[in-house]
């Protein structure tokens, strides 16, 4: 029987659905179109911050390093880039009706820096997950198997028991290596379905 619903952060939960803010830092800084998007989150910083072995200071250097921003311009530069993420309210409210009406465990399991914790916080929807699991605390990453075993031990869970939610393809494959259900999120009407499918087929 299904028990827990784990989803992924970036691309999920939160999606980037406006990226005119990103354009005009490339535009600004004479770089050629996703160069600010490379440098946040495609650079070998990025995978470094999010193993836990580089802190945000240092991290934010390294973009402005790539980017030949001036470090004076980091926190206008930063503001700017998130500003065009949108909380997926549509997929909060389902998780809210699957913890109230079906009982199951949420959690989130991301491959990010320890500063997501902060976010989740004053997104406010913190309340709606039991375990809140992030790669740079673990120091591995999806889709290695210890970053799925890490949040169905947290559950208290068997990966049969559980669902993972994630958007990129490699993360759905480490899912399903290490025996969970697994949902390849596109769009909301999708995970919908699949995991209405997955519960009737366990007899929830």
């Amino acid at each position: 029987m299904i028990k827990a619903l784990i989803l992924d952060f970036g691309g999920v939960i939160v999606r980037t659905e406006d990226y005119s803010p990103r354009l005009a830092w490339d535009r600004r800084l004479n770089l050629p179109p996703g160069s600010a998007e490379r440098a946040v989150h495609g650079s070998e910083a990025w995978i470094q911050a999010q193993l836990g072995r580089l802190d945000d200071a240092a991290y934010w250097d390294a973009v402005a390093g790539a980017l030949g921003l001036p470090p004076e311009q980091i926190p206008d530069f930063a503001r700017d880039y998130f500003s065009g993420d949108r909380l997926n309210t549509e997929l909060m409210d389902l998780v809210r009706g699957l913890r109230h009406e079906r009982g199951l465990q949420t959690a989130i399991l991301s491959n990010d820096r320890p500063q997501l914790a902060e976010k989740i916080r004053a997104l406010g929807i913190e309340p709606l997950f039991d375990e809140i699991v992030i790669s740079a605390s673990l120091g591995v990453m999806k889709p290695n198997p210890r970053a799925y075993e890490s949040v169905l031990a947290a559950l208290h869970v068997a990966p049969e028991e559980s669902v993972f939610v994630d958007d990129a393809p490699a993360n759905i494959d480490g899912a399903r290596v290490v025996g969970m259900h697994a949902i390849h999120f596109r769009e909301n009407a999708g995970v919908r379905l699949g995991l209405e499918s997955l519960l009737a087929e366990q007899g929830a």
